[in-house]
């Protein structure tokens, strides 16, 4: 069995306060990683939403690229798409959410050795250290509201690594107000599955911050149709979307022509 690889380690940025509110940042992932989110069953429907858009990558030997791959939720999921193997590349900030992931792979990689994984610590507000063209498919699973430049830079940048033909797959929280009224939601989900949302209480309100740090560091909530206008300008076809769950969720396909 091939070994779980990892490479590059971002270097630090040299402005101090803005080492200081990533750092804040990053703080709260490494907390939030320790969160089973998927238990709750609107987080794991907004999963299986983007999951319903995968087509086969049937090319040979493709790179495939998940941003702010978290704990791995989609990486079986991904491996079933990827028919003749390949590689891929998780990438994410928080080390703690990494660490989740590459065990994650660990055990994924007995049925899937087709596969090599590399993982590593990236800064999404920063150009990604692949080539033009370099991946297949990219995947995205809610990342994009929490990025201090603003989801079109993010966009934009996984345009470029992207291959002509290549399938992009994100879906974003679009609804800001789905973090603020996070108890009208906790309220709602008891009555569905109360053990699990008395579980996530403390993680509740771990997202609530990040998401509120976030924000004032300059992160925004994609409006979907200024999201699918967007990736249209970029060239993007065959735009698909589905709403994932109470208006606060967006699953999206689209291919670079």
């Amino acid at each position: 069995m091939k070994k779980i690889k990892t490479y590059k380690i971002v270097k630090p940025e040299k402005d101090l306060k803005k080492v200081l509110l990533k750092d804040k940042l990053i703080s709260g992932w490494n907390k939030y990683s320790e969160a089973n989110i998927y238990q709750v069953r609107c987080v794991k429907n907004h999963k299986d939403q983007l999951v319903n858009l995968f087509l086969p990558i049937e090319c040979q030997s493709p790179n495939v690229l998940e941003i702010g791959a978290g704990t791995g939720p989609l990486i079986e999921d991904i491996m079933k798409i990827m028919v003749n193997g390949g590689n891929y590349y998780g990438i994410d900030w928080s080390s703690g959410m990494l660490e989740k992931a590459k065990k994650r792979a660990e055990k994924i990689k007995e049925k899937h050795n087709k596969v090599d994984f590399f993982f590593s610590r990236e800064n999404l507000e920063e150009a990604l250290p692949y080539d033009d063209g370099f991946f297949d498919a990219i995947f995205s699973l809610q990342v994009l509201c929490y990025i201090r430049g603003g989801w079109k830079l993010v966009i934009k940048e996984l345009e470029r690594v992207l291959n002509p033909g290549g399938h992009l797959y994100v879906a974003p929280l679009v609804d800001e107000d789905f973090i603020k009224h996070a108890i009208k939601h906790f309220i709602a989900e008891f009555f569905r599955q109360p053990i699990v949302s008395i579980r996530g209480l403390k993680y509740r309100k771990i997202i609530s911050e990040i998401a509120e740090e976030a924000k004032e560091q300059g992160s925004e909530f994609p409006d979907p149709e200024e999201l699918m206008e967007y990736l249209n300008t970029l060239g993007f076809q065959e735009i698909e979307s589905t709403i994932t769950y109470w208006g606060g969720g967006r699953a999206i396909r689209a291919q670079k022509s």
